[in-house]
Parts: C-alpha cells; sequence; structure tokens
C-alpha cells in the first residue's frame, strides 16, 4: 500500500491549509533568520504561508472514523487494564523511523523510548480517535 505524502499548516487566518510542503525564503524576525514554510494547495497550486510551529505530515492513516491522523494530533483511546480513556499524541519519531504515540502523561520524560510507533492494525485495535490537536486544542494536553 502507497503512503500519501502531504502536510498540513496553519494560515494566518487559523485556517488549515493542506497540500505539498514548501520551503520558503527564510525571513529575519526578533533578531534571527527562520526558516518559513508554505503549502501547495493541489486543486490550484497555489502557495500558502503557514506557521512553521504548525506544521504537520500525514501519516498515512485513519482514525476508526475515517479521519485523517497528522502529527500533532491528539488521540483517545481505551485504557482496557485501568477501564478509563488516555490521551495520546502523535509525532515522528526519528530514532524509530515511525510516527508514534505517546502518552500525555509522559510527555514530560526526555527519552524517545516513551513514543510507541502506530500501524493501522494497532489504530483499528485500540479504536484511535482525533479528538483535536496540539495548536487548536492545547488543553486537552492536560489529562482528566
Amino acid at each position: 500500500m502507497k503512503r500519501e505524502i502531504k502536510f498540513r499548516g496553519k494560515r494566518a487566518t487559523g485556517m488549515w491549509a493542506y497540500g505539498n510542503l514548501i520551503e520558503m525564503p527564510k525571513e529575519y524576525i526578533k533578531g534571527c533568520w527562520q526558516r518559513q514554510y508554505g503549502i501547495c494547495l493541489p486543486e490550484n497550486e497555489k502557495i500558502i504561508k503557514v506557521d512553521s510551529a504548525t506544521v504537520g505530515q500525514f501519516t498515512g492513516l485513519l482514525d476508526k472514523n475515517g479521519k485523517e491522523i497528522y502529527e500533532g494530533e491528539i488521540i483517545t483511546i481505551k485504557d482496557y487494564k485501568e477501564e478509563k480513556y488516555v490521551r495520546k499524541i502523535i509525532k515522528y519519531i526519528p530514532k524509530k523511523a515511525a510516527f508514534c504515540a505517546a502518552n500525555i502523561t509522559e510527555l514530560h520524560f526526555t527519552a524517545w523510548e516513551v513514543w510507541h510507533p502506530i500501524t493501522q492494525k494497532y489504530i483499528n485495535e485500540l479504536n484511535f480517535e482525533v479528538i483535536g490537536n496540539i495548536h487548536d486544542n492545547p488543553e486537552l494536553l492536560t489529562q482528566k
């Protein structure tokens, strides 16, 4: 199965743009040169400048509702041991060469061992559901 490579990033308007990632000329911001990105929209090939901090890649995976999962998503799964729902965050981990999930309660650990690779089979078995993302819903980063 071939994975679709695409990205998303937030526009200045707060709306998400989806498409190919384009590196734009660096800008001098707050006393230093910063890398800037744009998203090339597939429907008209228009390049939209996006906030570099919000750029995330599509994992090629879908949650239980068929929603695309991107880096930075906050998902929930049922923890059958403790009979409660647990929130996880999605991120690409270079040392594992994979998109991974980690419990948000473990994010204070700096070790990459808290990140676990995800697959569509794993997502289906644990009924992953996207409930938000770190940019639009930072309040979800605290476990209730």
